[in-house]
């Protein structure tokens, strides 16, 4: 009788995971997109993030645009990631706040450690951005697009 019950209490536990993880992976599905989602969008008023993790809006008046810039982390190890504050800290897929080495807050939607867009804000936090094409969405911020204009978030190599 007492195996019965074990295995019962296992399989009990079991569908409770994976109910609970469905359940709590249904916001991102209907968020629109789930995790395939990733992206940024430039406009004159400003920028507005969408990711897993994050969707924040900044508007251009809180950007230093006059100080933003391309990066490679490997090369200025000072903007690498250090502590996770909230997000994701795959090796492939940063999102969310982190604590740089630095000790600046930052912002991140990385899929990689080149070409990374570097924008500090007025806010106390700065944002590490790796866009598809960096030189693209960097002109775009500095000459940003009446109607907006989407970038999306991919590994490149």
């Amino acid at each position: 009788m007492k195996l019965f019950q074990k295995s019962r209490r296992r399989l009990v536990i079991r569908w409770s995971i994976i109910v609970c993880l469905m359940i709590n992976s249904a916001p991102l599905i209907a968020r629109g997109g789930g995790p395939l989602r990733r992206q940024i969008e430039v406009s004159a008023a400003g920028i507005r993030i969408e990711a897993i993790i994050v969707r924040k809006k900044i508007a251009m008046s809180d950007l230093q645009i006059s100080n933003a810039r391309i990066v490679d982390i490997d090369q200025e190890p000072s903007l690498r990631p250090w502590i996770k504050i909230y997000g994701v800290g795959l090796p492939t897929n940063r999102q969310g706040w982190f604590v740089l080495k630095n000790r600046q807050k930052a912002l991140l939607m990385l899929k990689r450690f080149h070409r990374v867009v570097y924008i500090p804000t007025d806010r106390g936090y700065a944002l590490l951005l790796s866009p598809a094409q960096p030189e693209e969405f960097l002109n775009a911020l500095q000459n940003p697009p009446v109607n907006g204009r989407i970038f999306s978030i991919e590994s490149t190599p």
